[in-house]
C-alpha cells in the first residue's frame, strides 16, 4: 500500500471549542447516547475522586509542596515530553494502523485522569504532589493536546484535525475546585471529611467502571478490528511511560514517594477525557469509531495497572506495617542520609548543620561503645 492510501481524510472540524455534535449524531442515535454518558460519567468520576483526595490534605502539604517544586517539574515533563514522544516513535516502529496511531497520539497528549491521585493514596505516595501534577497538566494541556495532536497526527493525514479546548477547561475547573473544597472541609470538620471521602470514592469507582462497561459494549463491534500490535502496544505503552518517569524522577533526585507518585501519574491517562474530545470535536471523521474502540480498549488496561499497582505495594509492604486495615500514611519528606552517608534534603541538596549534628551524634555513639567494651 502506498503512503497516499495510508492518509486518512477528515473534513475541518469546529475551532470555537464549545460542543457541536449537530453534523455527528441524529437525535437519539446510539453514538449520541454513548458520547453523552460518556461526558456525564467522567465529570462525576473526576468530582467525585477529586473530592475525596482534597479531604486528605493538611497544611503541611500544601507548604511542601510550594518550597520543592522539582517534582512538578518532572512529572511535567515525563507528561508532555517523553510519553508524547515515546508513542510517536514507537507507533511508527511497530506500523500501526493510522486510526489507532491518532487515538494513541491524542491519548498521550492528555492529562493524567483522577484515578492518579486515589491510586498514589492507597501507595502512599504525595497526593498533594499528584493533584498539583493534574492542575497542572490539566492548563498546560488546553494549548498543548491540540497543538501536539496537530503534530503528531501530520505522519497519518493530510487534513488539520482540530481539538474542541471546552472538555480539558470544564476537566481544569473539575481537578481544581473540588480538592479546594475537600481541603477546607478537612481543614474544619475532619470526622465529616472521612465519611465524605470513603462516600466519594465508591461513587468515583462506580462511576469509573460503568463507564468502562459502557464503554466496551458501545464498541464492540469495532473491537474486532483491531491489531494485535494495537493490544501488545495498549499493553506495553503506559509501563514504559512509568519506567521513563520514575528515571526522570531518580534524575530530578526525588524522594521514593514522589517518584511513585510521578510514575502513577504517567502510568494512567484521562481515557474518557480522551473520548470526550473524539465525541466532540472529530465531526465526519470516517475512521473515528475504530479510534474509539482502540481508546476503549485502554480503559480496562488502565484500571488493571492501577489495581495491580496498589496490590503489589501493599504485597511487598506488608511485612513492614502491623497495622489492621490500611497502611500508616507515610511521614512527611525529611531530610536522610544519602548513599555517601551525607545528610541531603529531599532534593539532593545537603543539609550541613544536619550533616554536623548526624556526625556528632555518630562520634558520640561510638565513645559510649568503646567505653563499654572497655568495661
Amino acid at each position: 500500500m502506498d503512503m497516499v492510501t495510508q492518509y486518512l481524510t477528515m473534513d475541518d472540524v469546529t475551532t470555537t471549542g464549545l460542543p457541536n455534535t449537530t453534523n455527528q449524531y441524529e437525535s437519539g442515535n446510539i453514538g449520541f447516547n454513548v458520547y453523552i454518558s460518556d461526558t456525564i460519567l467522567m465529570f462525576l468520576t473526576t468530582l467525585a475522586i477529586n473530592l475525596a483526595m482534597g479531604c486528605t490534605l493538611d497544611p503541611i502539604d500544601l507548604k511542601r509542596q510550594w518550597n520543592t517544586l522539582g517534582g512538578t517539574l518532572a512529572g511535567c515533563l515525563s507528561q508532555f515530553l517523553i510519553y508524547p514522544a515515546l508513542t510517536y516513535l514507537v507507533s511508527h516502529i511497530v506500523a500501526l494502523p493510522a486510526s489507532s496511531s491518532i487515538g494513541l497520539a491524542l491519548l498521550a497528549s492528555c492529562p493524567g485522569s483522577a484515578l492518579t491521585s486515589m491510586v498514589t493514596y492507597y501507595i502512599d505516595g504525595d497526593v498533594c504532589l499528584s493533584l498539583c501534577l493534574t492542575v497542572v497538566c490539566s492548563a498546560v494541556s488546553i494549548g498543548f493536546t491540540p497543538a501536539m495532536v496537530h503534530i503528531y497526527s501530520r505522519s497519518w493525514t493530510h487534513k488539520t484535525l482540530h481539538v474542541a479546548l471546552w472538555p480539558m477547561a470544564s476537566s481544569l475547573f473539575l481537578h481544581v475546585v473540588p480538592p479546594i473544597i475537600g481541603y477546607v472541609i478537612n481543614l474544619k470538620m475532619k470526622k465529616i471529611a472521612k465519611v465524605l471521602k470513603m462516600i466519594c470514592i465508591v461513587i468515583g469507582l462506580l462511576s469509573f467502571n460503568s463507564n468502562c462497561i459502557m464503554q466496551i459494549i458501545a464498541n464492540a463491534s469495532h473491537m474486532s478490528e483491531i491489531t494485535f500490535n494495537m493490544v501488545l502496544l495498549t499493553l506495553l505503552l503506559p509501563l514504559m511511560g512509568w519506567g521513563l518517569a520514575n528515571l526522570l524522577a531518580w534524575l530530578f533526585r526525588q524522594s521514593i514517594r514522589k517518584r511513585r507518585t510521578i510514575g502513577v501519574e504517567v502510568l494512567l491517562h484521562n481515557v474518557p477525557l480522551a473520548l470526550v474530545i473524539i465525541g466532540t470535536a472529530f465531526h465526519n471523521f470516517d475512521k473515528k469509531e475504530e479510534v474509539s474502540a482502540g481508546l476503549a480498549l485502554n480503559i480496562p488496561v488502565i484500571e488493571l495497572y492501577g489495581v495491580l499497582v496498589v496490590f503489589f505495594y501493599y504485597l511487598l509492604h506488608k511485612t513492614n506495617s502491623e497495622a489492621v486495615g490500611r497502611m500508616p500514611r507515610a511521614e512527611p519528606d525529611l531530610p536522610e542520609l544519602s548513599g555517601n552517608g551525607a545528610v541531603g534534603s529531599e532534593g539532593g541538596a545537603p543539609d550541613w548543620a544536619a550533616v554536623v549534628l548526624a556526625n556528632l551524634n555518630m562520634q558520640t555513639m561510638s565513645g559510649r561503645g568503646k567505653e563499654t567494651s572497655h568495661k
